[in-house]
């Protein structure tokens, strides 16, 4: 009879010694070979072969790509079965991390684990990455999540040879009238980074899930240039807005924002490091 500490057969995978000598090994020698192939085929070279070379860089380049993604899903989910089973010590996202998953942009991806029913199970659009977080849409509607939440998946065929319709068409950024985000204690910033980015004049609602307090920042071409919520304004209020809990942020494209009371004037990553700050203040 097996313990409760033993893993089914289906989980059961390994990474051995024997399988980082033999397909690590192959692909380095392989590369190395071809490497020393090019350099004499180089020296026969009468200036007309670029467009056979580009094509064998770019299918080189293709290849370093998929291993990016790779790597970063193994991250990904090996740092989501930690946080399962309540292991420390999972390494934060690195930059990295964030540069290999970068290379899947716009591809469809999963969240390993979400707090938010309605993004369970379902597929997302990479959208844009920011720090140790990333932006995914689904159905126009844009979230923030930390980067080792996001797995890259394939689109799988559909039963009868023909691609899979796993994801909408992707609609513009600049078609868009409204950008929603489901956010999560400190997770305020990646609306905030994600218009900034994106050079947006607009207002930006925050409502919490619990409470009746509604928060307000007014940006103009990505820039904050007034926040309130309740009775505080500026960089109180955008702190004690990243202290709310369960919240959704709305954002409304709006010219006549270029013309409202402008109270902040601070650059992006500067309002939102003084406004962490008083945010853990406020916490603590």
């Amino acid at each position: 009879m097996s313990s409760g500490d033993e893993l089914p057969v289906e989980l059961q995978w390994a990474w051995t010694n024997s399988d980082r000598r033999t397909l690590l090994g192959r692909f380095h020698r392989g590369l190395q070979h071809l490497l020393a192939v090019f350099e004499a085929w180089r020296q026969q070279d009468d200036g007309g072969r670029a467009a056979a070379v580009k094509e064998l860089a770019d299918r080189l380049e293709a290849a370093g790509t998929d291993l990016d993604v790779c790597a970063s899903n193994c991250h990904a989910l090996a740092n989501t079965l930690r946080s399962h089973v309540g292991i420390d010590g999972a390494p934060p996202a690195s930059a990295q991390a964030a540069v290999r998953l970068s290379r899947a942009m716009g591809s469809p991806v999963i969240l390993t684990r979400t707090t938010i029913a309605q993004l369970a199970g379902k597929t997302l659009r990479l959208e844009y990455i920011e720090g140790a977080n990333a932006i995914v849409q689904v159905n126009g509607e844009y979230w923030g999540t930390p980067l080792d939440r996001v797995l890259v998946v394939q689109e799988l065929p559909a039963p009868d040879g023909s691609a899979a319709d796993s994801l909408p068409p992707q609609t513009p950024i600049a078609a868009l009238p409204a950008f929603v985000f489901r956010l999560d204690r400190m997770e305020l910033s990646n609306a905030i980074q994600f218009l900034t980015m994106t050079a947006r004049t607009g207002i930006l609602s925050v409502t919490p899930v619990a409470g009746s307090l509604r928060g307000r920042l007014v940006l103009v071409l990505g820039r904050v240039v007034h926040a309130a919520f309740g009775a505080y304004t500026d960089v109180e209020a955008v702190a004690r807005m990243m202290n709310l809990g369960a919240s959704a942020a709305t954002f409304e494209n709006d010219e006549a924002a270029s013309t409202a009371e402008r109270t902040l004037n601070l650059a992006t990553d500067q309002l939102l490091i003084e406004s962490a700050v008083k945010a853990d203040e406020l916490a603590s």
